[in-house]
């Protein structure tokens, strides 16, 4: 056989080879005594209050999206939101962009 036919195949085969491995990787445990021991507490309703199913404490709890929401609601009773004016949507203050002299300076050396 040639080289690049003879690599192909060699190429070819270690993916095989890998795909086969973790499937049996993922049986293992799926058949596990753990893994059926947690699908049985889980069905049964006895799981803990630590798994959460919709995340909303979690984020409640969490002061960085605590602070964030309090900036966004201070925008926006701050902001109109409008474009009338010229002026931002919103967006361009909190991201540095909005009717700031400094900032971004393009290459041609427009702003």
């Amino acid at each position: 056989m040639r080289d690049p036919i003879r690599k192909s195949l060699r190429k070819w085969a270690v993916g095989v080879g890998c795909t086969l491995s973790v499937a049996l990787l993922f049986n293992n445990a799926k058949n596990s005594d753990a893994f059926q021991g947690a699908v049985q507490s889980i069905t049964n309703g006895n799981h803990s209050s630590s798994l959460q199913q919709d995340g909303s404490s979690s984020a409640q709890d969490d002061p960085v999206i605590q602070e964030w929401q309090d900036q966004q609601s201070q925008d926006s009773s701050n902001d109109s939101g409008t474009f009338s004016d010229g002026g931002s949507s919103g967006f361009g203050d909190s991201f540095g962009g909005g009717r700031s002299s400094g900032g971004f300076r393009s290459r041609s050396g427009h702003s």
